[in-house]
């Protein structure tokens, strides 16, 4: 009885630890600008590199937290975009090249006064197969 209950633990620990199943995984790394609009201060606006995890499943494309429904572009591009409380976002994945453009805007209140902030940003992405392929998506794209 007790090698069972130790077989079931097992299993259940197992279980736990795997990622949920996607209909399509990728992982993407690319450079970002983020700016804000009426701020008190105006700052200047700097690149920065960053990778992001894309999932699609059950007809959602999932990223950044947030959720988008895609579609098939005229232009063979899967096009994706989703209103939110608090902001939009929108984007392009062309699947033969693994080339991604996004913007997303996010409106909020800073000491009382409304901002907006949006960031663009283009990646280049790649299946994601497993655990060491996350580490390959942070490589400077040349």
């Amino acid at each position: 009885m007790k090698s069972v209950l130790m077989g079931l633990s097992l299993v259940l620990l197992a279980g736990c630890s795997q990622e949920a199943v996607w209909d399509k995984a990728l992982v993407c790394s690319g450079m970002e600008t983020a700016s804000s609009t009426n701020a008190v201060t105006a700052k200047q606006v700097l690149p920065y590199r960053i990778s992001v995890d894309v999932r699609q499943r059950h007809g959602q494309i999932q990223l950044k937290s947030l959720q988008a429904t895609p579609w098939n572009g005229t232009d063979g591009k899967l096009h994706f975009q989703s209103n939110f409380a608090g902001g939009w976002l929108a984007g392009q994945l062309d699947e033969s090249t693994g080339a991604m453009n996004l913007i997303v805007e996010r409106r909020l209140s800073v000491d009382g006064l409304p901002q907006t902030t949006r960031t663009v940003g283009n990646y280049a992405c790649l299946t994601a197969t497993g655990p060491l392929l996350k580490s390959r998506a942070n490589t400077p794209i040349l």
